[in-house]
């Protein structure tokens, strides 16, 4: 079914199905570059970006700009497995 949506008329593969199951798409893009090599897609799109909009009481942690959020996630959970 998400394959369905990176077909295109003019291209090989679309890079992108839309927003419904955004993850999971682009984790199927990238499955046609990866062949039998191991490979994970870690989706950081979420909260990667902090724009200091109407919510800055909320976020005051954060600077504007990249956050860097899932990078940590990801690093302690590296640590983790060592």
């Amino acid at each position: 079914a998400y394959d369905a949506q990176l077909k295109s008329d003019i291209a090989d593969v679309k890079n992108t199905g839309g927003r419904l199951a955004s993850a999971i798409t682009a984790a199927r893009f990238l499955s046609n570059f990866t062949g039998d090599w191991p490979w994970a897609h870690i989706d950081i799109a979420g909260g990667e970006l902090y724009g200091g909009g109407s919510d800055d009481t909320k976020r005051s942690y954060l600077t504007k700009g990249g956050t860097g959020l899932m990078l940590r996630t990801l690093v302690e959970y590296l640590r983790n497995l060592a």
